[in-house]
């Protein structure tokens, strides 16, 4: 992947390295571009390298300091690669945000073992082992912020999506365990649970059950907001917990629903 690199302007995260997997698209790529804006230099590492590509390119048209690359967390050498690459370009990293997901809908009587590690070798191994590789870089320079984006799945189950549930449950242990066992070491582990978001996944979850409209009006319904959530307000969410603002946040969640967890 070429380099591409703009003036990171001044902000609340001016000078640090976030990397952000999964950043094509929907959170990972507001995500990326929350933390461009506030002036950290981004490497957005995706599946779809070209596409990560095209948005880190965007990011630079606007003054922003950005890089894609191709970056596949159920292989471990990919992981590694995407970390030289980031050492490579800026020497350091300060912040991580485990986002690259994968959403597939069964029970747990239909449910393949075949679909069941897809799922879990994505959302829940995938986050281990690019957490297990960029621990000790973020050591080295002095610690740094890590951000696991989890679900309201993680806290409570949708028919279907057994897997996907369990691996977003087992991504807020996986972020508590960081949080104890490196957070004197000067690593902060921090979780999101988002509910109902306009991404590209969900669109495609709600035009599979034949009749998107009913099913969008259904989520919009079970929170007090009224509205889907958007990609932004998740990015909103991950600066904060990147920033120097939560620095005596550790080991914690945040959800991100318009209330709809909060309901009976």
């Amino acid at each position: 992947m070429a380099v591409t690199q703009g003036a990171a302007p001044a902000g609340r995260l001016a000078g640090d390295v976030v990397v952000v997997t999964g950043a094509a698209r929907g959170l990972g790529a507001a995500i990326a571009r929350a933390a461009a804006e506030a002036g950290a230099h981004v490497l957005l590492g995706d599946l779809d390298g070209p596409r990560a590509d095209a948005v880190a390119a965007t990011l630079v048209a606007a003054g922003h300091s950005a890089r894609g690359t191709t970056l596949d967390v159920t292989s471990q050498q990919s992981v590694e690669a995407s970390l030289q690459t980031v050492l490579e370009w800026q020497g350091r990293v300060t912040g991580l945000v485990n986002n690259a997901g994968r959403l597939i809908e069964a029970d747990v009587v239909s449910l393949t073992e075949e679909q069941w590690d897809a799922v879990l070798d994505v959302n829940l191994k995938g986050a281990w082992r690019t957490t297990r590789a960029y621990v000790p870089a973020m050591i080295e320079t002095g610690g740094g912020s890590i951000v696991n984006i989890s679900s309201l799945e993680g806290l409570f189950a949708r028919p279907a999506h057994v897997a996907y549930a369990v691996s977003k449950a087992g991504l807020l242990n996986l972020t508590r365990a960081t949080a104890v066992d490196f957070g004197r070491s000067g690593i902060r582990c921090n979780a999101i649970c988002p509910g109902s978001i306009e991404t590209e996944m969900l669109t495609q979850h709600l035009e599979a059950t034949g009749d998107a409209d009913a099913a969008a009006s259904d989520l919009i319904g079970r929170n007090r907001t009224g509205r889907l959530g958007r990609p932004e307000e998740v990015g909103a969410t991950a600066l904060f917990l990147l920033s120097g603002e939560a620095g005596f946040m550790n080991g914690s969640h945040v959800v991100v629903d318009g209330a709809r967890g909060a309901t009976t």
